[in-house]
């Protein structure tokens, strides 16, 4: 176990008296959280591990916060869940993997700083698991914008770039969801209501929701702008389509008056221009002039 004295963690074997006013924070697996809680907390406790839903969940003298960090390569593999126990100056970090509270131990032990309070190590966890997010974010909205110029300019022929933008609007809707569920954990801290957090604790709290909450409207504005860019593309397969039925017009124009003369004189009638030997040829003659002048016409309208 570790106490909390002026900012620095220190590690201590065992409890002393002497450490009894300080701040402790201890790394246990979800077994010995089990085993080291009284029976009351045991049951909430059994209870709250069946769900690795991200949240804040108040007991009595006891809040209890389940977070896990967001894979941002990786967005529909579910990460594996850590809890936080609060009591009054008491912090336990419960997660079957060690490797992960030994991190959560040493940025702590980093960050520290003196007057660090409980509350400010929370926020240190969840910063820490959200510090690579505004980079993330970064990357992703150029993502978007080389996407966008993809589109418009038809850089890539043949590309399927629905499936692109659906993959890329369910990462940031997965993504908005996991800033809003930390949202709300901060919701529920800011009511305090076993008074496990004093006003310097609420003001730390207030500062990291204010930085969830940049990267969550974040989020939306990039819902936004893969909306937009869903639209462009809409409209240049509309435009796309547009131009390849006025191409089948032009060509069925062009083609009607031959299929017109065709048709009249495929008619099993005695026509008088048939004992003209000339008849044939002017018919051809005829028929290359249609085509030609309707080429011409469509051509100065720009039709084609």
């Amino acid at each position: 176990m570790y106490y909390l004295e002026n900012g620095q963690l220190i590690l201590q074997q065992v409890s002393h008296p002497n450490w009894a006013e300080e701040t402790m924070v201890d790394v246990l697996s979800k077994a010995e959280a089990l085993e080291s809680m009284e029976e009351m907390h045991q049951h909430l406790l059994r209870k709250a591990f069946q769900s690795d839903a991200i949240r804040l969940e108040i007991y009595k003298d006891a809040d209890l916060f389940c977070l896990k960090p967001f894979k941002l390569k990786h967005p529909a593999v579910p990460a594996d869940p850590f809890y936080l126990l609060v009591q009054k100056k008491r912090l336990y970090i419960i997660c079957d993997d060690s490797e992960v509270g030994g991190t959560l131990l040493k940025h702590i032990q980093k960050e520290t700083v003196p007057k660090t309070c409980l509350g400010q190590l929370i926020c240190l966890i969840i910063e820490h698991i959200t510090e690579r997010d505004m980079e993330y974010l970064e990357h992703f909205e150029n993502r978007l914008a080389t996407l966008e110029d993809d589109i418009i300019l038809n850089r890539k022929q043949g590309q399927n770039y629905v499936q692109i933008i659906i993959a890329m609007r369910k990462g940031l809707l997965m993504l908005k969801r996991y800033y809003e569920q930390l949202l709300n954990i901060f919701d529920g801290v800011e009511e305090n209501d076993n008074q496990l957090f004093d006003k310097q604790a609420l003001r730390f709290f207030k500062i990291s929701r204010g930085r969830i909450a940049r990267l969550y409207h974040n989020v939306l504005s990039q819902c936004d702008y893969i909306a937009q860019i869903r639209e462009a593309y809409q409209s240049e397969v509309d435009i796309n389509l547009n131009t390849t039925m006025k191409i089948f017009t032009v060509v069925t124009t062009v083609f009607f008056p031959l299929t017109l003369i065709a048709g009249w004189y495929g008619m099993n009638l005695q026509m008088p221009e048939y004992a003209s030997p000339a008849s044939y040829p002017i018919v051809i003659g005829i028929s290359i002039l249609v085509v030609a002048v309707t080429l011409v016409v469509f051509k100065r309208r720009k039709w084609f």
